[in-house]
């Protein structure tokens, strides 16, 4: 009875470094906030600002997050954000209740620039990104409308797959 115990306990702990090894060389995304004070549009509509931020900043890293696991095994990319102005605008006229307002003229924008690197620190590719979206109203997808950020994160979405999609090779 003892043997079998040990069996199991030693095919668990194997099963478990087998998983966590795996775990461990999953892509990864390391984001730098390059001096958000001077970000176009990065304010709270009823939030105070530095929570506001929190959330943004949040609500964004989990975007790259789920993005890059599509990337193979040991990849990392590095982001470098420069600029965000959030689709909307906030009404400044009123000092006791600020409120986000979705206009289509006021669409999103977000500027950064990214470097991917294999496992041995090569780069793989590397770019600037100014993103805008002008006709984000006509061309959201159901599955952002009520997602916070929907917009900001379909555009980075898109970006990803435009950008990281496997091309047919030309013959």
């Amino acid at each position: 009875m003892m043997k079998l115990i040990r069996n199991i306990f030693t095919a668990l702990l194997f099963t478990t470094f087998v998983n966590y090894g795996s775990l461990a060389q999953a892509a990864t995304v390391e984001i730098e906030w390059l001096e958000p004070d001077s970000y176009r549009d990065l304010h709270p509509g009823g939030n105070a600002r530095e929570k506001f931020r929190e959330n943004v900043f949040a609500e964004l890293e989990q975007t790259f997050n789920d993005l890059v696991t599509e990337l193979p095994n040991d990849q990392v990319m590095k982001i470098v954000v420069r600029d965000i102005d959030l689709a909307g605008y906030v009404n400044t006229e009123s000092k006791t209740r600020r409120k986000r307002f979705i206009s289509a003229k006021y669409f999103p924008r977000i500027k950064f620039t990214y470097k991917l690197f294999d496992a041995a620190g090569s780069v793989i590719k590397a770019g600037g990104v100014n993103l805008k979206k002008p006709d984000f109203i006509q061309t959201a997808k159901d599955s952002y409308k009520d997602t916070v950020f929907g917009y900001e994160k379909q555009m980075i979405d898109e970006w990803f797959a435009f950008t990281f999609a496997p091309r047919e090779q030309e013959e």
